[in-house]
Parts: structure tokens; sequence; C-alpha cells
């Protein structure tokens, strides 16, 4: 798990119970290194194109609102590159959800196939200005071409997950292999997906998205307020999810979850 820069936010916004002065959310993206595919991503974090996509309103009002800061070193394709992966071997990238703390770097990947659930690019697609930045999209990250290189989470054949994960429904095998599944994590933004990596040497391990934006939310199930939940997504779905996460630590304590912006 890496960082690509971070936002500033009210703690409080993001966490029943915390303080209302700024808080640090790092903003993660996930390495895999598939062992027949080669590196696969999960999301990218920030990258430069944030900027340029925020420069003007009403677009701008996105990077008031939650402040970023980002080294150019620290974009996905950068630190890939300073640990000898280039660019173009990237084949997968999944999206978890449409938020441009998640998509900002999908530009810098040319050759990738784009792992998405239908619904949520469905609830994005041809949405410009207002409409879009009413669900956290940008659609000047997203390359020309994307359409032409997405694959739908939801075409993939549908699998048992572990036991303790009975209560997300079943899982989308998305390599034909068992090593990266697709889990519906509803509430956040339409269509979030995981990614569940059941056998991993170090694992297993689950990389949520923004189903909780830490460790500590799930562990107290203190989800945000009403106000942010509303705002980005469904406040009941988001709620049980984050309960199902909770009760998933405790049954699997061998599991990491990891949320996006609470980068171990």
């Amino acid at each position: 798990m890496l960082r690509a820069g971070f936002c500033t936010h009210p703690h409080a916004m993001t966490m029943r119970g915390a303080s209302w002065a700024p808080h640090r959310f790092d903003s993660g993206f996930g390495l895999v290194l598939h062992r027949r595919l080669g590196p696969v991503l999960f999301d990218t974090g920030y990258a430069p194109r944030f900027a340029e996509a925020t420069a003007r309103f009403p677009e701008r009002a996105y990077a008031l609102l939650t402040p970023v800061t980002l080294d150019p070193r620290e974009s996905a394709v950068a630190q890939l590159d300073a640990l000898g992966i280039a660019a173009r071997d990237v084949a997968h990238v999944i999206v978890s959800h449409y938020h441009a703390d998640h998509i900002a770097g999908l530009r810098d990947f040319p050759r990738a196939t784009f792992w998405s659930s239908r619904a949520g690019w469905e609830s994005v697609r041809g949405r410009r200005g207002l409409a879009a930045l009413r669900r956290g999209y940008l659609a000047a990250l997203a390359p020309d071409d994307f359409e032409s290189r997405l694959a739908f989470v939801d075409a993939r054949p549908s699998v048992a997950l572990p036991d303790a994960l009975a209560g997300f429904g079943l899982g989308r095998d998305l390599f034909g292999d068992g090593s990266v599944l697709a889990v519906d994590l509803p509430g956040h933004a339409v269509g979030q997906i995981g990614a569940l990596l059941p056998d991993a040497p170090n694992g297993p391990w689950f990389f949520i998205g923004d189903a909780a934006w830490s460790r500590a939310a799930i562990a107290a199930v203190a989800p945000p307020p009403r106000i942010t939940t509303a705002l980005l997504g469904r406040t009941g779905p988001y709620r049980a999810t984050l309960a199902r996460l909770h009760a998933l630590e405790r049954a699997d304590p061998a599991l990491r979850l990891i949320p996006a912006h609470d980068v171990p």
C-alpha cells in the first residue's frame, strides 16, 4: 500500500466523535505484484493532473473543500518508476469508485484495462461541471479512451467469499484464478467495490476504498455524520457496510483491512 499525496479536512466529517480540527488523509493506492499479470493497481491516488482539473470553477470548489498536497515524486507513476516498474507494464487498474482522489492518475497508464462496477461508471458517465462535482467526479481525469479500455467486474464469474465475508454476498473473480476478488461495498459512492486478495503471501488483504476512512472508525463502528454520507452516497448502506467490516475484523483478525485514507 502506497501514498500518492494527501488532503486535509475536518476529522469530524469522516468519523463520529472526532475533532473538528483539520486532519490529514493520505490518498492511498494498492500495488499488487500478480504472479501472472505483473503489476496491478487498486486506485491511483492523487496526481499533478488534479491541480489542472480544478483550476477553474466550479471544479475549483473541490480543491478548496479538500486542499491537496502532492509532491510530483509521490504520484503513482513516479513511485512505480522508482521501483523499476514502467507505466506501460501496468496492465490492470481496479477503480474502487470515481472520486477524484482515487482516479487522478488514470491517464498515466496508457495500456491498462480499467476494472469498475457498471453502476459506478454509469453514475458519472457523461457528467460535467456541477453535475459531476456533486458525485465527486472530475471528467478531465478520465483518459480519452477510457470507455474502450473499461471492463466491468459485474461480467466476471461469481464466486463464494470466505465464510467470514458471507455478509458481503458473492465476489467476482477478476482474473479467473481466485487471486483478486471484487466485493461490493455500498454506501460511500454508487457502485463502490473493494478488492480481496485471499491468498496474498503476507495476507489475506482486503482493500476497502472509502467504505471506512480509518481502521479506528471500523473498530469503534463510528460512521461519518449524516451530512457526509448523504452528500456523497447513502447513509443506511454506508452504516450497514461499516458494521459488516467491524464484524469481519472481529471474526478474522488475520485479515488486513486497508482503508484508502489510512495507509499502514
